[in-house]
């Protein structure tokens, strides 16, 4: 078949996202660009839960896009290309927090040695908080892990399987369950201290129903 078929076959829009790799793998811009299209804002989300920066967030994400497109041709139709494109990303994303904690730990030890201290401190991740933690994604960010945090993001707003999700993050299967179970058996103790405190003023954070759904799962031993 010729890629002008394979096109008349597989108009970008209406083509799955391993048909697309397959013609970026061949050269094709524009098909690439379809998958950019599609994966760009959740390949930003899912970083944006490790990193609570934005500007490093775009950086990683656009990282992430150059990377794809230099290694197109290594993608193997063995795993879902989201698959592909979030382990990038995961990849990408613990190299920054791996320099970013390096750097911390030089700046640590040239205070105390008495060196200018430095202030990095980012105010965008603080901007709207109290707005944003009425969101059940906001709470978790403060109260989990990133990873936790990311393992959760990757399982119920990107709704992948336990062993592409182990696959990003670089765990077993094994140890995925244990982090999602932890993770929701955290907001489930987080749920039930709301629960016993006193009525909270109007307009302060309430656990809605979708969100006590949620949180219970883990009730259920379910991923």
């Amino acid at each position: 078949m010729t890629r002008s078929q394979i096109r008349q076959v597989h108009p970008l829009k209406a083509a799955t996202d391993e048909d697309l790799a397959y013609q970026a793998a061949s050269g094709s811009v524009t098909a690439f660009a379809e998958l950019l299209e599609r994966y760009e804002g959740r390949v930003y989300n899912f970083v944006l839960r490790r990193i609570p920066c934005s500007a490093d967030a775009e950086d990683i994400t656009q990282e992430t896009s150059v990377r794809a497109w230099q290694r197109i041709g290594q993608y193997n139709r063995r795993w879902r290309f989201s698959t592909w494109l979030f382990t990038i990303a995961s990849r990408l994303t613990t190299n920054h927090l791996r320099t970013a904690a390096r750097r911390q730990r030089t700046e640590a030890a040239a205070r105390a040695a008495g060196e200018d201290e430095t202030n990095d401190d980012d105010p965008s991740s603080m901007v709207d908080r109290d707005e944003t933690c009425r969101h059940i994604w906001a709470v978790a960010a403060e109260i989990l892990t990133r990873e936790q945090h990311a393992a959760l993001w990757l399982r119920y707003a990107e709704d992948l399987p336990l062993k592409e999700i182990a696959r990003i993050l670089g765990r077993t299967a094994v140890g995925c369950r244990v982090t999602l179970f932890r993770a929701r058996q955290r907001l489930a103790e987080h749920y039930e201290a709301t629960e016993r405190r006193p009525a909270e003023p109007a307009g302060s954070f309430e656990l809605r129903p979708i969100h006590r759904q949620f949180v219970n799962r883990q009730m259920t031993g379910g991923v």
